[in-house]
């Protein structure tokens, strides 16, 4: 099986993961449409970053992708209220992101938290966001 082939399948099965987690959620909280929406940004993001986080892990090297994809998608600072330039997402919503970016590797769930911990304690927070 090729390289191609082999990340073609991770896709699929990190796809039906995270569309059954959502499921689950929906079922015990009832998501809303904006809650769906931020997941489905937070899908299309992480399906944009998988080959080149896949590539720069495999030649241990930082994805300088991550920050554009998280910023064209909406996604910095997630959990940040939209008073502070973040998406003001909920703690169900930022749980299934989580998951979400952690299917990439520890790299993009990494740079997502502590982006969002760095801008909830720091003066430059909002800055940090725009950037």
């Amino acid at each position: 099986m090729s390289t191609l082939e082999l990340i073609r399948k991770a896709i699929r099965v990190m796809e039906g993961s995270f569309a059954e987690s959502v499921k689950l959620a929906n079922r015990l909280s009832e998501l809303n449409d904006d809650q769906l929406k931020v997941l489905e940004r937070v899908d299309e993001a992480c399906k944009e970053l998988f080959v080149s986080e896949f590539e720069n892990y495999i030649a241990r090297k930082y994805n300088g992708e991550t920050p554009k994809v998280l910023k064209k998608f909406g996604l910095m600072g997630l959990p940040i209220s939209p008073d502070y330039g973040g998406a003001g997402a909920d703690p169900v919503t930022w749980a299934l992101a989580l998951e979400r970016f952690g299917q990439l590797g520890l790299s993009v769930v990494t740079f997502v938290d502590v982006l969002a911990r760095v801008a909830c304690d720091s003066a430059a927070g909002k800055r940090l966001l725009e950037a």
